[in-house]
């Protein structure tokens, strides 16, 4: 580790042949660029060959696993990751961040904010900000867990891990792939948390409180809606805010029918 450069950049992708170019182009400016590939049946691994990026190819076992993957293998090479979806572009001012230390001596984690994009647009009320994801982890340190979604990650609540939380946010374009294929991913991810079990530790997020308070009944989407739409004034984003709100609403909607389902078939 002595010898360690001091970032690299970690993109996991399956099949994001509409994205890689842009998200490769946009930070290879400021250091190495890997993608970590799963399977992807496009041109992504050719794309982002030719673009100069590592390709690693690696079966998906979850995004937690998938970056402690990142972690384990690169960190005999560098300091830190910096984890980027393929759909996301993070801000010049947050490598210069990394760059000088900026950081608080002996961090080990930094969450970054995000600015959610809908349609080409962004939203600065619906979703319900400040939003803080752990996207830069130093390696020596720094292992994820999956998260109480059933499909995301997490630090790992095990560790004594030092957080700094960094107020640059990154552009997230939620629908680059299409609606169409937004409702596709989120009908899988609607099955996965109405299996969960939920619970409280000491790594659960302020909103996931919040979201553990509301009941999983017909109420929860009408909930959801009013959250997003009136609460944080997603009317103020327009078409897109109502639009983004009528989404998770449905999302939840998705679940308690997906849970009622399995209640009848149990029965």
């Amino acid at each position: 580790m002595m010898n360690a450069r001091p970032t690299a950049i970690v993109i996991l992708a399956r099949n994001e042949e509409g994205n890689i170019g842009k998200c490769i182009q946009h930070h290879q400016r400021h250091c190495d660029v890997y993608v970590i590939d799963s399977g992807s049946t496009d041109r992504t691994r050719e794309i982002a060959k030719s673009l100069g990026a590592k390709v690693i190819e690696r079966t998906w076992t979850g995004f937690a696993d998938q970056r402690n993957f990142a972690l384990d293998k690169l960190g005999c090479e560098y300091a830190w990751l910096i984890f980027v979806d393929a759909d996301e572009i993070f801000a010049p001012e947050v490598f210069d961040f990394v760059k000088n230390q900026d950081y608080p001596s002996g961090s080990d984690v930094i969450y970054v904010s995000q600015t959610i994009y809908l349609n080409g647009k962004a939203l600065r009320h619906a979703p319900g900000y400040p939003i803080y994801h752990p996207r830069i982890a130093r390696t020596s340190s720094v292992r994820f867990s999956q998260n109480q979604s059933g499909h995301g990650e997490m630090i790992d609540p095990t560790k004594n891990l030092k957080t700094h939380y960094l107020d640059i946010p990154y552009k997230h374009f939620i629908t680059s792939h299409g609606i169409d294929q937004w409702l596709v991913k989120h009908i899988a991810l609607a099955r996965l948390e109405a299996s969960q079990v939920k619970y409280v530790n000491e790594a659960t997020t302020a909103r996931m409180r919040l979201s553990l308070l509301i009941p999983d009944n017909i109420l929860r989407p009408f909930v959801r809606f009013a959250y997003h739409y009136i609460v944080k004034g997603g009317f103020r984003d327009g078409r897109e805010g109502l639009v983004f709100s009528v989404m998770y609403m449905w999302f939840e909607l998705s679940k308690w029918i997906i849970r009622t389902e399995r209640q009848c078939r149990q029965r």
